[in-house]
């Protein structure tokens, strides 16, 4: 009897000392796995992650969207664009005018189409087509330069040149003016405008 009661509390407390380690051991675990937690929360608080948009085109596509520092176009695709900008910028009618320049206007950023209609206004040119029934059309006379390009205060730019000619034509007048024209062309958000690209100042001499 004395070697079994022996056995059995040897059994016992071998039994009680194993199961305290492992008690140890998860309390241990559960603790440092508390502290990675806490700490990767106030973490995820005092630095949190940049936030990420997905935009998608009309017909569902994905489109990526890139931070407004990148040149994402082409020179190339710059000096087309802003061939396409200038001769539709410098195309309306007397009937139609208000419907054309607001079509005109998708090629600005919001602070560049403000300045244009200022210089617009300034100039009595969309007055004098008005009032004298003009149609006005026009059209690149030379290739396209950026002059350079860069960022700009963050956002990545280009500075265009072009010369184009602006006809004024009605049953009465018929005027041919030749024009440089400078655009400074910047990146804008694509949720603005799918180009991502706008006029952010627009010059005619």
């Amino acid at each position: 009897m004395d070697e079994k009661a022996a056995e059995l509390v040897f059994n016992r407390n071998f039994f009680y000392r194993d199961n305290y380690k492992r008690v140890v051991s998860i309390g241990l675990v559960s603790i440092i796995s508390n502290v990675v937690l806490v700490l990767a929360t106030a973490y995820s608080i005092v630095r949190p992650a940049p936030a990420k948009f997905i935009v998608t085109s009309a017909d569902g596509r994905i489109i990526p969207v890139e931070p407004l520092s990148a040149a994402v176009k082409s020179t190339p695709q710059i000096l087309a664009w802003a061939n396409m900008a200038a001769t539709k910028i410098n195309s309306f009618d007397f009937v139609n005018y208000r419907q054309q320049l607001q079509e005109a206007s998708s090629y600005f950023t919001a602070e560049g189409w403000q300045d244009f209609r200022r210089q617009l206004v300034a100039s009595g040119n969309v007055k004098y087509v008005v009032e004298n029934r003009l149609v006005v059309t026009s059209v690149a006379t030379g290739a396209p330069v950026v002059n350079n390009q860069g960022l700009i205060n963050g956002t990545y730019t280009w500075n265009v040149t072009l010369p184009i000619l602006v006809k004024y034509a009605g049953a009465t007048i018929t005027r041919n003016i030749p024009q440089t024209v400078t655009m400074l062309i910047q990146r804008v958000s694509i949720q603005n405008n799918p180009q991502g690209i706008g006029i952010a100042s627009y010059r005619a001499r």
